[in-house]
C-alpha cells in the first residue's frame, strides 16, 4: 500500500471564470472590500465612473467577492453585475 503524501491529500484549487463589474451608484470614492487570492480582505478605493477623471468599474473574480461588498450593494452602493 502506497504511503499518502501532501499533493495526494488536498484537494486541487479551483480558479473561477466568473467575472463581477462593481459599478459605484454615489458621488463619493470610498473603500470597497474584497478578498485577494490568498483569501486575506483588502481594500479597493472605488472611484467615480462617471464625468470627468472618472474610471472603468473595477472587474473582480467571483472568488474575491466579500459578504461586506454584497451588504453595500443591498444598501444601494454599489452595483455588481456579472459579466
Amino acid at each position: 500500500m502506497a504511503k499518502k503524501t501532501k499533493e495526494q491529500t488536498q484537494a486541487p484549487k479551483i480558479a473561477s471564470t466568473a467575472q463581477y463589474r462593481i459599478v459605484n451608484l454615489t458621488q463619493k470614492i470610498f473603500p470597497v472590500p474584497y478578498f485577494n487570492t490568498k483569501g486575506e480582505t483588502k481594500f479597493l478605493n472605488l472611484r467615480l465612473q462617471k464625468g470627468r477623471q472618472g474610471q472603468d468599474a473595477p472587474v473582480l473574480a467571483a472568488t474575491a467577492i466579500a459578504p461586506a461588498l454584497k451588504a453595500l450593494e443591498k444598501k444601494g452602493l454599489i452595483r455588481i453585475e456579472k459579466i
